[in-house]
């Protein structure tokens, strides 16, 4: 027949003379509980290594729209690990690279972009009686179709706009009306 105590843990003589000392002090079952779990670390070990988490990185900056079921299989077939979908989120998360919806900017030529520079320098220095001859106006693009084609990034906050993970738009397309007034 086998003992009621069978699923407890033996104490080495060390945590039996902590368990004393903690006693001796007055203090509750608890506290020595507590005090004798605190050098051992609570949960799983980790499945990867500092080394495999840059290998993971590495991946991820190759192609930065991958999602993390297939960036965990890659990684597996680089570390011969086996890791969730789940874990590599969390270790790209704790690295701030954050899963995102793309920002979609205008197509802008070389020369829009001077254009658009020199205006912005010239109007800079505008008085306000020349602000005041200014017409401004709204307009609205209505998409016909509809679509929501949202492409998502991995990518710091930092790296918002920066120009490899910018969606460039044409306003020429098909199925969207523009209004102007």
């Amino acid at each position: 027949m086998p003992s009621e105590n069978s699923n407890r843990t033996s104490l080495t003589l060390e945590d039996k003379i902590k368990a004393v000392t903690i006693c001796q002090q007055g203090k509750s079952f608890a506290a020595i509980g507590r005090e004798l779990n605190r050098s051992k670390s609570p949960g799983r070990p980790r499945i990867s290594t500092a080394k495999d988490d840059r290998n993971l990185f590495s991946l991820v900056k190759k192609n930065r729209t991958e999602p993390s079921h297939v960036l965990a299989n890659q990684w597996k077939l680089s570390n011969g690990k086996t890791a969730s979908s789940s874990l590599v989120w969390k270790r790209l998360l704790a690295n701030k690279l954050e899963w995102k919806v793309a920002v979609k900017k205008p197509r802008l030529s070389t020369k829009h972009i001077k254009d658009r520079k020199t205006f912005c320098k010239m109007a800079k220095s505008w008085p306000l009686s020349k602000w005041r001859q200014v017409l401004f106006s709204d307009e609205i693009n209505i998409e016909v179709d509809n679509r929501k084609n949202r492409i998502c990034i991995r990518r710091t906050t930092a790296e918002k706009y920066n120009q490899d993970f910018i969606i460039k738009r044409t306003k020429q397309g098909s199925g969207s009306i523009g209004k102007w007034c």
